[in-house]
């Protein structure tokens, strides 16, 4: 029997491949995204509350419900399949092929990566397009969650899974992939300046929302020096796309 993680990443790659509404349930005669089973009914009810589904339309009926993949469940369903380790994959097939004096013998190997990094690309881009306000809105809060800290006296870098866990509860639904690519963009407008962790890796509190800062791995962040005459209602922050 399939596993909850098994189930929900088949129903997103189902929903963003066909890109339109879908019926939540499979029901007799009708073809949707999760079975009418005890671990299909749980792994759509855990897709509906992170927010990778959005309800379509309004009905009476019990599993009746129609949906559409929302950027959260995009960005999940690609972090799920570890999309950056399939593409390092595919870059090493490729230049190892391209280093072989017997390229031939790999030529549809080499077609099949090549045909899954441009799709991923194509995939990325339109979450970078349709995602533009979300990103907008994660790092306002993420800015705002370091401001109070600062504001409030507190001494030191302020941990990243600390300012996860209060954005999280600003930005409900939120991965951490989108959490650090809003460090990231915070980061590159001088807003957040990203501390590395000095100590032994196996301490490190929540590897998970850990994230590569250069050749360091960054699990602090702080205000940066473009905070102090930064105005967080103005529309700079709309930098990385429009509210």
């Amino acid at each position: 029997m399939a596993d909850k993680q098994t189930i929900i990443l088949h129903a997103l790659s189902i929903a963003l491949e066909s890109n339109k509404v879908w019926p939540l349930f499979n029901k007799k005669g009708v073809q949707g995204l999760f079975p009418l089973s005890a671990p299909g009914k749980e792994a759509a009810k855990y897709s509906i509350e992170k927010q990778f589904f959005k309800l379509v339309g309004h009905t009476t009926k019990s599993f009746s419900e129609s949906v559409a993949i929302t950027a959260i469940g995009a960005r999940a369903l690609l972090e799920g399949l570890k999309v950056t380790r399939l593409l390092e994959n595919a870059t090493d097939i490729m230049r190892a092929s391209h280093e072989n004096a017997d390229v031939d013998s790999n030529t549809e190997e080499i077609h099949f990566y090549e045909r899954i990094e441009k799709a991923v690309g194509e995939i990325l881009k339109r979450l970078n397009s349709s995602n533009s306000k979300e990103l907008v809105a994660v790092e306002k809060h993420i800015f705002l969650v370091l401001k109070e800290w600062s504001d409030e006296g507190r001494i030191g870098d302020c941990q990243l899974n600390y300012i996860y866990q209060k954005t999280l509860s600003l930005c409900p639904g939120i991965t951490p992939g989108a959490f650090h690519d809003g460090l990231r963009g915070l980061s590159q407008k001088k807003l957040v300046e990203l501390h590395p962790w000095t100590g032994p890796l196996y301490e490190i509190p929540q590897p998970e929302l850990a994230m590569m800062s250069g050749h360091e791995i960054a699990c602090y962040a702080s205000l940066g020096p473009g905070a102090a005459e930064f105005d967080s209602n103005s529309i700079s922050f709309a930098v990385c796309g429009t509210e």
